[in-house]
């Protein structure tokens, strides 16, 4: 009785795979990051620097951003889904401004990210019967790769007098889960609404010089204000608008 139901099991399996399709997606929407030792950072050298009238400061912080992301699927006839997956995020830059218009001068610092994780999991999709809608489900896991551009730039009577940057590099292992409401635009394609979690913080970035402006050391730990190891955090929620093509 056993081998008989496993059988039958394996047979059904086998024959969701035979209906299978390869299926391309591309995503775009908003990303939120967390970035909280960044921000500590740009707060702490934004007090620090207590700039008095006729100086005036902005602050902004990083809170989220733009995503991309393309997909490939080897979708099974039970809607169960095998993906590879490849994503661009770009948050919103981190900024301290001076600005004292009465000598023109301005001074400017900027904090500049991105993430790049190539992921691989697993999603299931099913229609609701007797309709166009769908909903599903993923998880997805692998690694990511940051990048860090910090720019201090002083401007006297619309010149540039100086110009500084610190690069810096890094990774970490990182997953996500989504959950998806779709419609069936045709036999072949949908378009989904994902909303969902991402984790991803990356302990540290390497610097790409030694620099006595930014403090650091060319292939070691970019650190804060502080001297702190500065981590970066990508970990957010995420909102994004999917169109799916099955071939």
């Amino acid at each position: 009785m056993k081998k008989s139901l496993l059988l039958v099991v394996c047979a059904l399996m086998f024959a969701s795979f035979g209906f299978a399709e390869v299926s391309l997606s591309v995503s775009g929407g908003y990303t939120t990051f967390k970035m909280d030792q960044v921000n500590n950072d740009l707060t702490t050298r934004f007090n620090i620097a207590g700039y008095l009238p006729p100086w005036s400061s902005t602050k902004t912080l990083i809170s989220g951003g733009y995503t991309i992301g393309g997909q490939l699927s080897y979708v099974t006839g039970a809607g169960l889904s095998f993906d590879l997956r490849a994503e661009y995020m770009v948050p919103n830059d981190g900024v301290l401004k001076y600005e004292n218009t009465l000598i023109n001068q301005t001074i400017t610092q900027t904090y500049m990210t991105n993430f790049v994780p190539l992921l691989g999991g697993l999603s299931f999709n099913a229609y609701l019967p007797g309709t166009p809608i769908s909903i599903g489900a993923s998880v997805a896991a692998g690694y990511g790769f940051a990048n860090y551009l910090h720019i201090l730039k002083y401007v006297i009577n619309d010149s540039v007098w100086s110009n500084d940057e610190l690069r810096g590099s890094g990774g970490c292992f990182t997953y996500q889960g989504t959950g998806n409401i779709g419609y069936q635009l045709s036999k072949s394609m949908d378009l989904m609404i994902n909303i969902g979690y991402r984790s991803a913080l990356v302990a540290d970035l390497k610097a790409d010089k030694t620099s006595g402006v930014f403090g650091s050391v060319q292939g070691e730990p970019i650190k804060d204000y502080n001297g702190d190891v500065m981590a970066f955090d990508f970990t957010g929620l995420i909102f994004q608008l999917t169109l799916s093509n099955k071939f």
